[in-house]
Order: structure tokens, then sequence, then C-alpha cells
């Protein structure tokens, strides 16, 4: 009887491990991974200007083999003339969609765009515009191509998932950085002369 007891009690452990762990389990899941193709992207050519990308089916020729369990595959191509520092993705939740009530996670495969943002929406509602950025890490290059694969609960493939918006940010070139500088230091020393004249 003395087993029995510690066998139920390691049972009853057990199975509220196995329960909690599946309530942690992420329902929707994006992963970011840029890298050369053949499939034919979405092509960004300016940047901080909203684009409207397709979902396409991560199975097709030249999407990157990391994202082939995933359930659908946003392809784009970084045509702005610099690198991205920042991506962001906004979709709204439709009403009566598999996705109200799922939660957003996020995970990266490569160096590039390494941040995100994705635990920020939340319990997804119906109408809620969710708004996802990808940052940190090595900026996307010029002319490099970068897919996002998505997988839900209760999706089947790509035409199950709502259109997306992509806007890319720029990564600020050294040129931007030391003239935004020389503005503050020619601020600061306007204020600092002033304050001083002020003084005596």
């Amino acid at each position: 009887m003395k087993y029995f007891r510690a066998l139920l009690l390691t049972l009853a452990v057990l199975s509220f491990a196995i329960v909690a762990a599946a309530d942690s389990i992420p329902d929707i899941h994006i992963v970011f991974d840029p890298g050369p193709t053949n499939v034919n992207p979405t092509n960004i050519y300016q940047q901080g200007s909203a684009v409207s990308v397709s979902w396409i089916s991560c199975g097709e020729t030249g999407i990157p083999g990391s994202l082939s369990g995933e359930t659908a595959c946003l392809a784009m191509n970084n045509l702005t003339g610099s690198s991205i520092s920042a991506l962001d993705l906004s979709f709204e939740v439709p009403a009566g969609s598999p996705l109200v009530g799922q939660t957003v996670n996020c995970n990266n495969t490569d160096s590039f765009l390494t941040s995100n943002d994705c635990s920020a929406a939340g319990t997804l509602m119906a109408g809620q515009v969710v708004d996802i950025t990808f940052s940190g890490g090595n900026p996307i290059p010029n002319d490099m191509d970068f897919f996002i694969g998505a997988d839900a609960a209760g999706f089947n493939g790509p035409g199950d998932f709502p259109p997306v918006t992509v806007t890319a940010d720029p990564t600020p070139e050294a040129g931007t950085l030391l003239l935004f500088a020389t503005g503050l230091g020619v601020l600061g020393l306007g204020w600092w002369h002033k304050s001083s004249s002020t003084l005596a």
C-alpha cells in the first residue's frame, strides 16, 4: 500500500506537469529566416511604407528547409537600397477566426533580426490589430531574400491566415548618425551659450 501511494503521488505530479507544459505551448508560432531563394518573393522597395504580403505554402521550392514544418510562409526581398534594421508585421484578427483566444510566440533561426515583441500581443481577440516587430542582431542586407513561417492551431494552409502588411525600417547610415550627433552638439552648445549669458 505504501508503494501504491508513492506511485499514485508520482503519477499525479507527472500528469500535472504534462498539463502545465501543454498549456504553455504557443498557439501561433512564427519563425524568421533570411536566406537565398528561387521563389518569387514580394519585393520591399521603400522603407517606412507598409507593403501587403501574401501567404504561400512553405512547401514551395526555394523556401528554406527550416520552415518546412510551418503551415504558411511569407517570402520577401529587400530591394530598398540599404539594410533593414527592423521589420514590422501587422494583421487584424478576423471575427470567428481560430486565431481568437490564441497567443503569439516567435523565434529565429539565424543571426538576422534576432529580437521580437511577439508576446506583447497577449491573448488575441476578434478585431484586434496585432503588430509584431523583429529587430536586433544583424540587419537584413540590400538584395537579400527573407522569410517568415507561421503555424496556428486550426489552420490548414496559407488561405487560412489573415492578410499581413510588412513595414521595413532602415538602418541609419553612419553619415546620418554623424549629422544627427552634430545637430545635437550645436543645440547643446547654443543652450550652454544662452545659459552662460543669462548668468553673467
